[in-house]
């Protein structure tokens, strides 16, 4: 019996689970299929749905399932996260790669991030973006961490 797990090896351990190498090929295709499933459920729960849904509702639907297919199974997931970047008012070229090769679906912006003069600011924001979506194809939502 090894060490004990901690809190937060245990939360390690169950996210990296689906992608570890030592699992049998079938365990990591259901793993995959499931994250998937998971990500289209989400997506495709973002518009509600309404006994008296319209046209603009149907054509929304109809978008979001076809941007959802179009993608693949990493990119489909990674639209469930919301993650933190490194920089204060730039990305560096690990992280632009990083976000490319994983485009979260949203951004997290800390008072690190944005503590530069007003005029850096858009371009930041507009470099992080064009970096999610040269991965994807799907702005991110950017968000900006308020507290204190």
């Amino acid at each position: 019996m090894g060490p004990p797990l901690t809190r937060d090896s245990r939360l390690l351990s169950g996210y990296n689970a689906p992608m570890r190498r030592d699992l049998p090929e079938a365990c990591r295709i259901t793993a995959n299929r499931l994250l998937v499933f998971f990500a289209a459920s989400l997506l495709a729960s973002a518009i509600p749905l309404s006994a008296g849904e319209g046209p603009r509702e149907t054509k929304l639907r109809e978008r979001a399932a076809r941007l959802a297919g179009s993608l693949d199974d990493r990119a489909l997931a990674a639209q469930v996260l919301l993650t933190g970047i490194d920089g204060k008012g730039r990305i560096d070229s690990d992280m632009a790669e990083l976000l490319s090769r994983i485009p979260a679906g949203g951004v997290m912006l800390f008072r690190y991030n944005l503590s530069v003069d007003k005029e850096e600011i858009a371009p930041f924001l507009r470099t992080v973006s064009d970096t999610v979506i040269s991965g994807c194809g799907i702005a991110p939502l950017l968000a900006v961490d308020h507290e204190g």
